[in-house]
């Protein structure tokens, strides 16, 4: 098995791992970050796991400093 690809557990597509672009609102700010995981090439699911949540703790962390006014 490709290490680099599994099956999709939402449609049975297939899921590759990388990085995909996500954006989050708070207050009025908004953030893109790049979001490690598996994603998914046929219905866009995801699955984001263990140390890939670090990406999105940083930038929710990041995003609360801006509407603050830090």
């Amino acid at each position: 098995m490709d290490l680099k690809k599994r099956p999709c557990p939402s449609c049975g597509g297939t899921m590759t791992r990388g990085t995909r672009p996500e954006t989050i609102t708070l207050g009025g700010h908004s953030l893109t970050y790049d979001q490690p995981g598996w994603h998914c090439h046929d219905c866009d699911d995801g699955i984001i796991a263990g140390a890939d949540n670090e990406a999105g703790d940083a930038a929710l962390r990041r995003l609360k400093e801006m509407a603050a006014g830090a």
